[in-house]
């Protein structure tokens, strides 16, 4: 509980629809060592968490969707202006009947991480993954991740501000 809701995107294809969310929160302390997501009906959710210190303000974020096998997430361009400036860039994608993989993160983006899930009762599965650059910049385009097959994906590129 208290995370804040920072950008989401949806896409929509056939029968197999998908959603990014990035949430953000401030740690007090006593947050523990495990972030957990609660959904209902038949959802499937895969999900890339962070731990992040010496940042200030609020996170911005751009989003955008489509549907290649090549996300993109969306350039951004903070209103803090040019800083040594923390990137995140995530991609989700979801598929209808078979799983699928992420091979690439975008060019210059270090530790890359993914997770997936699949549910037969709703016979699709969903991706998630996402990596980080610190640069000095006032806007960044991370560039683009790569998945096996033209899916549909929904793509963020996140900015936090440096103390």
């Amino acid at each position: 509980s208290g995370f804040s809701d920072l950008a989401t995107q949806t896409n929509v294809s056939g029968s197999a629809s998908g959603r990014l969310t990035v949430f953000y929160k401030t740690a007090t302390g006593s947050e523990g060592a495990t972030v957990a997501g609660t959904t209902s009906g038949n959802t499937i959710t895969a999900h890339n968490s962070y731990r992040i210190s010496g940042w200030f303000g609020t996170p911005e974020a751009a989003v955008t969707s489509g549907t290649s096998t090549t996300p993109n997430p969306a350039t951004l361009t903070p209103s803090w202006g040019y800083a040594k400036t923390l990137w995140l860039a995530a991609s989700t994608s979801d598929r209808a009947f078979a799983t699928h993989t992420l091979s690439a993160y975008p060019s210059g983006y270090s530790g890359g991480i993914q997770a997936s899930a699949s549910v037969a009762v709703v016979n699709t599965s969903v991706l998630t993954g996402s990596a980080w650059l610190t640069s000095e910049a006032a806007s960044q385009d991370p560039g683009t991740f790569t998945i096996s097959d033209s899916l549909p994906w929904s793509v963020a590129t996140v900015g936090i501000q440096p103390i």
